[in-house]
């Protein structure tokens, strides 16, 4: 999503790799791509004003929250 999408086109392999060696390995995985491309579309670049880097307030709106509960969803001897 996003104007750094359009450049980035083997951006969808990329996380698809990510999600594969997460499976492999069998180790949890924070798959944010979902919750990014729904804040794009409701948002656009508002959000990543460079189509690449995400601003402070993307990264609280879209990102904290969801590393909030993936890390309290670990068993605690996983848990950074």
């Amino acid at each position: 999503s996003g104007r750094g999408r359009l450049r980035r086109p083997w951006l969808r392999n990329y996380h698809a790799n990510y999600r594969r060696l997460a499976r492999e390995l069998r180790v949890p995985l924070l798959d944010t791509v979902p919750d990014w491309d729904q804040a794009m579309a409701n948002a656009g670049t508002k959000l990543i004003p460079d189509g690449v880097h995400p601003s402070d307030t993307a990264m609280a709106q879209v990102y904290a929250g969801r590393l909030a509960s993936f890390l309290e969803s670990l068993p605690l001897e996983e848990r950074p």
